[in-house]
């Protein structure tokens, strides 16, 4: 019995863990996205108006 709980509770630990790394994943993945857009925006702009 304790067992049996003891092995859904790591798995509902590795299973939240998971779910943490994707999210924080996509968070690095959008703010990177958003340096990258700002820094090709702010090279055309310099680009077409100097």
């Amino acid at each position: 019995m304790l067992l049996m709980f003891l092995y859904r509770f790591i798995l509902f630990i590795i299973y939240l863990f998971f779910i943490l790394c994707l999210y924080f994943l996509h968070f690095l993945y959008f703010i990177l996205s958003c340096i990258l857009f700002y820094f090709i925006s702010a090279y055309f702009w310099f680009y077409y108006v100097l």
